[in-house]
């Protein structure tokens, strides 16, 4: 069991105008907090994942932990639930006109740091939805972190995605079995058909009188909807579909041109959902427009997923990223006296923030998104 804790941002207006007097964000932190002054890393989690991202159960477990690439002996990691996945926090409205987007996510994420007195990062690290949200923070607080990190994800949404996300939606608005139907489509978009052939060859299960491969979308549907209630799913598929598109690539570039931190991007190279030619693209974009950026592709049949499943690739090339021994100040990106006050109180009283809420299971298992 892991604690969670809360924090509660205080007046905030979502994109659509919706108003919120208070808005709670719960989070966990792994490692010592105290190392949040000046290497705190921000993890976003992706679809169906949450903020349990280390330990037996992390969803990361290979890439963050003591002595692992990003190693809490060293880095404090900090990450909060997107609001309305459902672990640990009230359930929220599901009306579609209501629901937040990318950029409002990022803007409660950058709110809740503030309030607990974080006004500098090492990194921001995304994966998938998690990328796009660590997309939308570099773009919205340009000096917040040494590094920015989206893995398998990029600044814009495709027509593929928005295809992908629109036929989700139509599922949950019309099936009986929203979350096991919509969880098996997705599959083909996180998976790939090179992997489903590798993996099950035609094979046929007797005791189910059916296919290996329809036994196994089976079981992740089923599996999906004991762990993820329909609200919660639906919530996180908008969020996916919720970036900006492409159409207005020129006011993003302009955006794109005041981020202060260095892009370190990760493709997949047989990526279905996020084309690692798009992403390609936007890395030549960010070279042109003059901001910082390494491009690194994982090289797996595996898809989408590969960000969970090839993690000593990941690791590879996180690792010189996340130095271990070395001196520890971060970059000074122009902090003013008051931040560099307000930094200090998470030093001298950790205790006054970091009260748990409740106890919580974290039941996503390893290889899960």
């Amino acid at each position: 069991m892991k604690s969670l804790f809360k924090i509660i941002v205080q007046e905030f207006t979502t994109e659509k105008g919706l108003y919120f007097k208070e808005f709670p964000l719960t989070y966990e932190i792994f490692g010592d907090p105290v190392n949040l002054v000046d290497k705190g890393v921000l993890a976003i989690h992706a679809l169906t994942g949450n903020s349990n991202v280390c330990g037996d159960q992390g969803w990361w477990q290979d890439t963050i932990g003591h002595n692992k690439t990003i190693d809490l002996n060293e880095y404090s990691v900090i990450c909060f639930n997107i609001p309305g996945n459902g672990y640990g926090s009230d359930d929220i409205t599901i009306n579609i006109d209501e629901m937040l987007t990318s950029r409002d996510i990022a803007a409660l994420f950058i709110r809740g740091l503030q309030a607990l007195n974080i006004y500098r990062l090492w990194g921001i690290i995304g994966a998938s939805l998690g990328g796009l949200i660590t997309w939308e923070i570099a773009i919205q607080k340009p000096e917040l972190a040494k590094y920015i990190l989206p893995i398998a994800a990029g600044p814009i949404t495709s027509d593929w995605v928005r295809a992908h996300t629109a036929i989700q939606e139509e599922i949950f608005l019309h099936s009986d079995e929203p979350q096991k139907i919509s969880r098996m489509l997705a599959m083909m978009f996180y998976r790939t058909p090179k992997s489903f052939e590798q993996r099950f060859n035609g094979a046929w299960n007797e005791g189910k009188n059916q296919t290996e491969i329809e036994s196994y979308l089976h079981y992740q549907g089923d599996k999906l909807t004991k762990r993820m209630s329909h609200g919660a799913y639906r919530r996180m598929n908008y969020l996916l579909g919720s970036q900006i598109h492409r159409t207005s690539l020129p006011k993003i570039e302009k955006r794109l041109k005041v981020i202060k931190s260095k892009i370190v991007m990760t493709i997949i190279s047989s990526d279905i959902l996020f084309s690692p030619d798009d992403l390609k693209t936007t890395w030549q974009k960010l070279k042109t427009i003059g901001v910082d950026a390494d491009l690194h592709e994982i090289i797996s049949d595996f898809g989408h997923d590969a960000f969970l499943v090839e993690w000593r690739q990941l690791d590879k090339i996180l690792n010189p990223y996340f130095p271990v021994g070395q001196n520890k100040n971060i970059i000074d990106l122009g902090r003013s006296p008051q931040e560099k006050t307000a930094e200090l109180s998470v030093t001298k009283q950790p205790e006054n923030r970091l009260k748990p809420i409740q106890e919580v299971d974290p039941t996503i298992t390893r290889g899960e998104r």
